[in-house]
């Protein structure tokens, strides 16, 4: 068994930041703190920060030796960072999404990244497909569950894809997590049906 952590570690920016902590103070933290956690494999999300990710990388390199780092294509990149004691087999897959409607996500390159892990010298060897994304927000309630939908449809078509053709005889496994931005119920009792769509 592995231990995977998934955090939206809210690493932002300098002209996003509204707080009085640097950059490089909650990088060093947070960096000592995932450290701590001894977990296997950490995705993050949200660190939007070139400094902070450099700085996350070298804390984490050490016992975590293969990091993919955030990318980019439009004004910032996707915030998406893994580290991982495993091996990838060939390099990260990054998506972004096809569309965003508010300013935020647009200046962004919100989607997903994806690497394959060789867990071939761990208790159960095997191949692991993690991918880790961060989906559209709500700045207002319930505002944007259309484009999530959509982006639900994306990473849907795309997952088939990411199968390694060649598994070398090890089982394959499939693993999603992130920042889905999704509530799954309205009032604790009605279930939404963007999640109904990412379950399915």
């Amino acid at each position: 068994m592995i231990k995977i952590l998934s955090l939206n570690a809210q690493l932002l920016p300098s002209f996003a930041r509204t707080s009085s902590v640097s950059i490089a103070e909650q990088a060093r933290d947070l960096g000592d703190w995932l450290v701590a956690q001894r977990c296997d494999v950490i995705c993050l999300q949200e660190v939007f920060s070139d400094s902070g990710a450099n700085l996350l990388r070298d804390r984490l390199v050490a016992f975590h030796g293969h990091i993919a780092l955030p990318y980019r294509v439009l004004v910032e990149d996707n915030g998406l960072l893994i580290a991982s004691r495993y091996p990838f087999v060939g390099a990260p897959a990054h998506h972004v999404w096809r569309e965003a409607e508010h300013a935020h996500e647009r200046a962004s390159s919100k989607g997903f990244t994806h690497v394959t892990l060789d867990l071939s010298d761990s208790a159960t060897p095997m191949l692991l497909g993690l991918t880790n994304l961060h989906m559209h927000a709500d700045y207002e309630p319930h505002s944007f569950a259309g484009v999530r939908a959509r982006q639900i449809e994306q990473l849907r078509a795309a997952l088939p894809h990411l199968v390694p053709a060649d598994t070398d005889g090890l089982p394959f496994g499939l693993v999603t997590l992130g920042d889905f931005n999704i509530v799954a119920e309205d009032d604790g009792v009605h279930t939404r049906s963007e999640y109904t769509a990412l379950r399915e």
